[in-house]
């Protein structure tokens, strides 16, 4: 078998001596633990587990009901606890000592942190000779039920509360058995009939229909009401109880004298203002939305006012829509109107044209005096002004630079190269500041070498003993560019090649002769 559980030899000793003295093992605490990482074989002369990682207190400690030789333990792990695998069991006796080892299917123990947890069970089946000589004995204190023993115990205990007629009387706050009542009484420990809730239900109808009749009656009452005009209306807070006659005061209106002293006021104002303002006011002032850089004139339309033929025509239009339309007991101005009437100026509370005519007459004359003290401004404005054209304003820029200081353009301001970097990009040139040098010693025919000088350089080759039929080929970049050859004879032959910065470059001599080569280089 894979799978086993036996006694340790410290087991099988304590239990031949329980059996044969008549005395009993205790057994209080089981262990789990991983093997060390493998599935272990229990040995009857283990004394611990192989990695043991939890050890507690057993939770059911029992004798099976079918196979009385089988002890059973159980231990409940929370599913608080974990985080290892489970391949090992350990049975200990209350001296902490290991009884029985076994060994069990692989399975993890996830802690709750990890994401998933559990609550597990473990079981050990030991078969015995002599199940009297274990004592069945678990602390309670310590004890965690499995699922299956609550259940069990719930379902007794239910089963013996149903056939029992110990159950107490309901309440107010609590659930029980209660008496049913069909008729209205003063006694709260009954419930409600069926029968009696129709009949408290028809008494609430009932109570309904006399409530919508009521209703009915009070909203007729307000749609009588609704449309009149209650004797306590007020017009500019006058009741209407009797006729009103309505005062400056009532309209929020200045009367004759208030208007006289604030005209009076005005002008004075007016007066002072102008001697202050004297030199003062710019020609970019406005008055009524018209600039005083010219004479101006203000209309009734500028001050918000209707002009007098508006103000006629519009009194007629009113005369006009008025006529036949109000009662000839009404009365305007205290004149009733059982007749035509002649409202006065002075009814109205209002200037006759004459002296509406005097007062525009003064307004005038202080316009004019304003007049004169705006001329002179513009005058000296338009002097300020003449004086600042053709100045150059102090928001222009010259080449992006503003004016508002002295500046100075560079080079870069005017999109050109400064007299150093017009050197440097001359001296960079082929030629510029290059020398002929004797470099024959460092060059040999056939050889490639490449130009890192940075510039472009030449190269110079000529042979300098006499040979038959001297010549020289030059190589750039791995191309052949041209060869010099001379088959008449012996005779001297040179040749010279431009090769470009970073380029490679060789040469190859017709003969073995010695060559003299120069090169044009910084």
């Amino acid at each position: 078998m894979k799978y086993f559980a036996l006694l340790t030899t410290y087991g099988e000793k304590v239990l031949a001596e329980a059996t044969a003295l008549g005395t009993k093992i205790e057994l209080t605490h089981m262990a789990v633990g991983d093997g060390g990482g493998t599935l272990p074989a229990p040995d009857t002369k283990q004394t611990k587990l192989v990695n043991e990682k939890r050890r507690a207190a057993i939770n059911t400690l029992f004798i099976d009901s079918v196979n009385t030789n089988q002890v059973i333990a159980e231990q409940v792990i929370p599913e608080n606890e974990g985080g290892w695998w489970i391949r090992e069991i350990g049975l200990f006796d209350k001296s902490g000592l290991l009884v029985a080892v076994a060994n069990c299917p692989e399975t993890y123990k996830p802690l709750l942190a990890e994401g998933s947890g559990r609550t597990q069970t473990i079981r050990m089946i030991l078969i015995v000779s002599h199940t009297e000589a274990v004592t069945l004995k678990v602390d309670p204190a310590i004890v965690l039920a499995t699922r299956g023993y609550v259940d069990d115990s719930v379902k007794t205990a239910i089963e013996t509360h149903v056939k029992s007629r110990n159950h107490p009387d309901a309440t107010t706050s609590a659930k029980g058995f209660v008496q049913l009542a069909d008729t209205l009484s003063e006694d709260n420990s009954k419930a409600v009939t069926p029968k009696l809730a129709t009949e408290i239900n028809q008494r609430a109808l009932n109570a309904q229909t006399s409530a919508n009749a009521a209703n009915t009656a009070a909203t007729n009452a307000n749609n009588n009401a609704n449309g009149r005009v209650p004797s306590t209306r007020k017009v500019n807070n006058k009741p209407l109880s009797t006729d009103i006659t309505l005062s400056a005061g009532d309209v929020n209106a200045y009367t004759k004298t208030e208007t006289d002293t604030k005209v009076a006021d005005a002008k004075k104002a007016g007066t002072d203002a102008n001697t202050n303002a004297n030199g003062r006011v710019p020609n970019t002032r406005k008055v009524n939305n018209k600039p005083l850089s010219a004479d101006i004139t203000l209309s009734a339309g500028d001050v918000g006012a209707y002009t007098k033929a508006e103000t006629d025509t519009k009194v007629a239009d009113a005369n006009t829509n008025a006529n036949g339309r109000v009662p000839n007991t009404r009365k305007v101005n205290n004149k009733p109107l059982s007749a035509d009437i002649t409202l006065s100026a002075g009814d109205v509370g209002a200037y006759t044209k004459a002296e509406t005519d005097t007062k525009v007459a003064d307004a005038k004359k202080a316009g004019t005096d304003a007049q004169a003290t705006a001329n002179a401004a513009n005058t000296a404005a338009t002097n300020a002004n003449n004086n600042a054209n053709g100045r150059v304003p102090s928001g222009r820029k010259v080449n992006n630079k503003a004016l508002t200081a002295d500046i100075v353009l560079n080079a870069g301001d005017v999109g050109a190269y400064t007299k150093a970097e017009v050197d440097t990009k001359i001296n960079t040139g082929f030629g510029y500041t290059q020398k002929w040098k004797d470099v024959s010693v460092d060059r040999k025919s056939g050889v490639t070498y490449t130009n890192s000088t940075g510039n472009t350089i030449a190269i110079a080759v000529m042979q300098t003993e006499n040979s038959q039929n001297p010549g020289v080929t030059f190589f750039v970049d791995g191309l052949e560019l041209f060869s010099t050859v001379r088959s008449s004879g012996a005779a001297v032959q040179g040749a010279m090649c431009i090769v470009p910065r970073g380029s490679t470059y060789k040469f190859v001599t017709t003969v073995n002769a010695k060559a003299r080569v120069m090169e044009m280089r910084q």
